[in-house]
């Protein structure tokens, strides 16, 4: 009877009997039990009825039991496994935290001031136009929009020979006057200089000044340059002219020659001069004031006020021949230049002067006359020069 009644319980399957390594190793990672090893259990367990862990002989599912020494080496293996699993995790963290890094670095370097060199200026302007021996203002300006200060700056001037400066704000540092150290220029911050002088020149000229820019950036041990100029048209300064000379003059007479320059201008003219070239016939006697070499030069002259000079000499030629005088009035350089605003010409005549004069009493050069005689005297006077002569007076003492 029993046998037929085990015929009658049905079997377990063989996967119900397998016992979980991974509960066991704790581990839900590692693979399961293969199906060879589920296969090793006695054949004789599939028609025997299950009994149960105390001998009762109840039947059931089996538990699990303690691990065998091959369950043991499945659980090392299983380890194994996972510490090889997570050496791609460690890689990828490595390699994470070094992109981290560079994005930082990188960052940090993007945030921080640098010089670009292309956002630094320097100009000059001056007026369109000025009159020769009239001040002017030069402005130069230096403008920092980079992102870090620039330090040791330093403006130069070149001061062409036809410029004299009057005085600058703020004032130069360099002996010459060419010169402003102005130390550190903040980024944003501009710096600026006023330059007052007067230009002496060519009516129709251009007088170009030249400047330079020197710093260095902050941080950065090299230095830099930025240069500007500007050009300063000259129109006539209004200075009047009036010279005075005979039209002509005997060969060998005295001529008086004069010349007159007046300040037209609203404004005071310094270092006007009238220099006077005259004929190689001509040989000076005196002058007032005494002429110089290179003329005469008034150091102040006043708006309206007139300077007069005088130049007095003979005069020697073949007759007929135009002997000229040019007188010059400009401005006297700092370097001995001479900048000419106006140019006036002067032509005399050498001629030749002369007469005869001749006496006669009653019809002879010497005749004896007696007391009571009477005395008939004769006069001729010719005119043997080449001009007409005005205004002729003959005196005889008696």
């Amino acid at each position: 009877c029993m046998k037929s009644s085990n015929n009658n319980i049905p079997e377990k399957p063989a996967s119900d009997r397998i016992v979980d390594l991974r509960a066991l190793s704790g581990n839900p990672t590692d693979p399961a039990p293969s199906a060879q090893t589920s296969s090793s259990a006695p054949s004789a367990s599939s028609s025997s009825p299950a009994r149960s862990s105390d001998g009762s002989g109840a039947t059931g599912p089996k538990l699990p039991g303690p691990p065998t020494s091959s369950d043991s080496g499945s659980m090392t293996k299983g380890k194994k496994s996972s510490k090889r699993s997570k050496r791609p995790l460690v890689i990828v963290g490595v390699i994470a935290a070094v992109i981290g890094v560079i994005a930082l670095i990188t960052w940090l370097a993007l945030r921080s001031p640098s010089f670009t060199g292309e956002s630094v200026s320097f100009a000059m302007s001056a007026p369109p136009e000025l009159r020769t021996g009239e001040e002017g203002v030069i402005v130069l300006v230096a403008r920092n929009d980079e992102s870090v200060a620039l330090e040791n700056v330093l403006i130069e001037v070149s001061y062409p020979e036809e410029f004299s400066v009057v005085s600058s704000e703020p004032r130069a540092t360099g002996v010459s006057g060419a010169s402003w150290a102005l130390g550190t220029l903040e980024p944003g911050e501009e710096t600026l200089i006023q330059l007052t002088g007067t230009f002496l020149g060519t009516p129709g000229s251009g007088i170009p000044l030249n400047g330079v820019l020197h710093y260095s950036p902050e941080n950065v041990s090299s230095s830099f340059r930025e240069e500007s100029s500007v050009i300063v048209a000259l129109a006539s300064s209004n200075v009047g002219l009036v010279t005075s000379l005979p039209g002509s003059v005997s060969k060998g007479g005295d001529v008086t020659y004069t010349a007159k320059v007046t300040n037209q201008e609203s404004h005071a003219l310094t270092r006007v001069t009238v220099r006077v070239e005259t004929p190689s016939g001509f040989t000076e006697t005196s002058s007032d004031p005494a002429r110089p070499r290179d003329g005469w030069t008034i150091d102040v002259l006043e708006p309206g006020e007139t300077a007069e000079f005088e130049l007095v000499g003979t005069l020697d030629g073949d007759t007929g021949t135009d002997m000229t005088f040019v007188t010059s009035v400009g401005f006297n350089g700092t370097s001995g230049s001479f900048a000419i605003q106006e140019t006036r010409e002067d032509v005399v005549t050498v001629v030749e002067v002369g007469a005869r004069l001749e006496l006669t009493m009653n019809g002879g050069d010497a005749l004896p006359v007696l007391p009571g005689d009477v005395v008939e005297m004769e006069l001729l006077f010719e005119n043997t020069g080449s001009e007409a002569l005005h205004d002729v007076t003959i005196e005889v003492p008696l």
